[in-house]
């Protein structure tokens, strides 16, 4: 039969009259939350940009001109293009923008985490992620968009840096997690300890799976 200090924890070895209590027993359970939650509303303009950069279809900065819900030439363009390759896939046109936005947020929800779904306990799901820019005007080629034997400045690199530090969405799972305490008795004395929803951005996506594997979601 089991002593008193094998119920509550154990006496330390190391320091004198110290009694390690034992750590309760936790159950996690994690499910996968809204992937179109970490966006702005779909229904203003920058809604529709970080949308449509995460499907790969807009690779616009959102910043200075094309900041915030300002329409530009290029967001019209890429809105347009993503409507009606839709619009070819389904069969039909979409009755009104409402049924647009629905469509769209219906997308990032299959297609940023690859089937919409966690992975099965040792299994692999991919993290689709946007492509990248390639520049911006002929004059980012160099002099006059002509070689001319000097090394080029990092102008796409800088280029991918503005529009990710400027659509933060990109990257975030949003992960509900789960937690209960036994409170004695086993399994059957579970009960809730805490429940939360943690969205975050997931800098190296083998801290979702074993091994996640990325690709890159350019859709242009």
């Amino acid at each position: 039969m089991s002593d008193f200090s094998d119920l509550v924890g154990n006496v330390s070895t190391v320091f004198r009259n110290v009694l390690r209590l034992r750590a309760p027993t936790l159950r996690i359970t994690i499910r996968l939350g809204d992937l179109d939650a970490v966006f702005d509303p779909v229904g203003t303009v920058l809604g529709k940009k970080q949308r449509l950069q995460a499907l790969g279809y807009y690779y616009e900065v959102i910043t200075g001109p094309a900041a915030g819900n300002n329409v530009t030439e290029a967001f019209t363009n890429c809105l347009a293009a993503w409507r009606r390759k839709r619009e070819a896939t389904l069969g039909a046109p979409f009755a009104n923008d409402a049924a647009v936005e629905a469509d769209m947020q219906a997308q990032i929800r299959v297609f940023v985490l690859e089937g919409g779904a966690l992975p099965a306990v040792g299994g692999e799901v991919r993290v689709l992620l946007p492509g990248a820019l390639t520049f911006n005007n002929n004059a980012d080629l160099g002099a006059g968009g002509n070689a001319d034997g000097t090394a080029l400045p990092s102008l796409r690199f800088n280029d991918e840096g503005t529009m990710w530090a400027n659509n933060l969405p990109l990257g975030k799972i949003p992960i509900i997690a789960l937690v209960e305490k036994d409170t004695g008795g086993g399994s059957s004395r579970m009960r809730r300890a805490q429940a939360a929803a943690l969205s975050r951005r997931i800098r190296n996506v083998t801290t979702l799976t074993q091994a996640a594997a990325v690709s890159a979601g350019c859709r242009c």
